[in-house]
């Protein structure tokens, strides 16, 4: 994330976070050592990319490329949501905020545009989020989620998080518990073998990504 994407992300988070208002101080966290920004974004050719920036270096997550057998739905979908929905005012189609915190990298909020969901955009930030920590060289991935949003506990399960608690009336629009979640050991083996698989079937559903370390 960059700060021209601010707006965006913006527009993003007040859709998904009515009750989170006023909003982050994007610019000021976006400069800070502690926390870490991807954002998802329809590009050329109908391409999505993330980056990672940071004042020394950005790990961009580029190219995710629709595979051929969905590029036509993929491709009418997207032009013509922002074709047709004028609240769609930028190309930014989801982010990932996350905050690093001793050894563990944890997930503040997560977020694809309400126009785009179910288009695996958001399992590909958390797929981002948890290369990050692993860039990082960190140990674990936490969140946070609503006892109630049993599609975001399937698909964390699906990357090997845990409950490890409960925060009690954590939401404050109505009161609703969280789940606290959290990853074992993601620097095992073990662990790098099951999440390299499931980005293998992340991209044969969604596209193949290309990831590279960049200047900043």
């Amino acid at each position: 994330m960059a700060e021209r994407d601010i707006s965006g992300v913006e527009e993003i988070y007040r859709e998904a976070f009515p009750t989170s208002l006023p909003l982050p101080p994007f610019v000021n966290e976006l400069r800070s050592s502690d926390t870490a920004f991807l954002v998802a974004y329809q590009g050329n050719g109908n391409q999505f990319s993330e980056s990672l920036t940071s004042p020394k270096r950005r790990l961009s997550i580029k190219s995710l490329m629709p595979a051929p057998r969905m590029l036509t739905s993929i491709k009418t979908a997207f032009s013509r949501a922002l074709k047709n929905d004028r609240l769609v005012r930028s190309s930014i189609l989801g982010f990932v905020a996350i905050s690093l915190i001793d050894e563990s990298a944890h997930i503040t909020s997560i977020a694809s545009h309400i126009r785009f969901r179910g288009m695996g955009i958001g399992e590909l930030l958390l797929i981002g989020a948890v290369e990050v920590a692993l860039f990082k060289r960190l140990s674990y991935v936490t969140l946070e989620v609503r006892v109630s949003n049993e599609i975001a506990q399937s698909l964390y399960r699906k990357y090997g998080f845990k409950e490890i608690g409960i925060r009690r009336r954590y939401y404050l629009d109505n009161g609703e518990d969280a789940l606290i979640m959290t990853t074992d050991l993601i620097t095992t083996p073990f662990h790098k073998c099951s999440f390299s698989n499931l980005i293998k079937r992340h991209e044969l559903r969604w596209g193949i990504s290309v990831r590279k370390l960049e200047s900043p």
